[in-house]
């Protein structure tokens, strides 16, 4: 079970997260801080394995005590939900050592990957986020190798998975069959190797098949 702690500056932004964070089985939210300001200060309440911060970049104080937690080694992995349009605080951030930085609308199914994947250390980027890199001495966990390469329409339907929908959902999206969702699922369940629509979905956003 990954132990996560929510912080926002909120009761009701942390209700949101949290409640995103609750479909997923391997998640167990320890708690709710309500201090962003002084994230510095929470370094392993509740023993926490990972650190969910719904942080604004243009406060000063607030960003600021993220990248320094950050930076700390004892420190929890960090995922950021922030503004969209953070720009170059995202890059500043993922240098700093935060393994994630997502968009306030994040759908559940993003937000529990990059968590499961944060807690497994790997860092989690959208393709225009990638060139920032990880934070000197705090070196980026190497990924397996893809294998075969996803089809333009099996990569659809992946980005799909990750907004939850279900294979009717899908099919009616993309004016296809059921059955031929769920053979495109399967097909990427077996290039991924994985046996789940989490995995798959954590899978594709460790390799950046996935655009937040």
């Amino acid at each position: 079970m990954i132990r996560v702690l929510v912080v926002t500056d909120s009761a009701t932004a942390g209700a949101r997260l949290a409640a995103r964070l609750a479909g997923d089985d391997r998640l167990e939210v320890a708690g709710h801080a309500l201090s962003p300001g002084d994230l510095e200060r929470l370094v392993g309440i509740g023993s926490a394995d990972v650190v969910v911060a719904a942080v604004n970049p243009d406060d000063e104080r607030a960003a600021g005590a993220l990248l320094a937690l950050a930076a700390e080694s004892t420190a929890p992995p960090l995922v950021a939900v922030v503004d969209d349009e953070a720009g170059p605080w995202t890059s500043e951030a993922l240098q700093a050592g935060v393994r994630a930085v997502l968009p306030l609308d994040v759908s559940a199914a993003e937000l529990c990957a990059a968590v499961a994947a944060a807690a497994a250390g790997f860092v989690v980027t959208r393709p225009e986020d990638a060139a920032a890199g990880g934070r000197a001495g705090r070196p980026r966990q190497a990924l397996p190798a893809l294998g075969p390469l996803l089809t333009p329409r099996e990569l659809e339907v992946l980005g799909l998975l990750a907004e939850g929908l279900g294979n009717k959902g899908i099919a009616a999206r993309l004016a296809i069959s059921e059955r031929t969702v769920k053979f495109h699922v399967g097909a990427i369940f077996e290039k991924l190797g994985v046996t789940s629509r989490t995995e798959a979905v954590t899978a594709g956003l460790r390799r950046g098949l996935i655009l937040l």
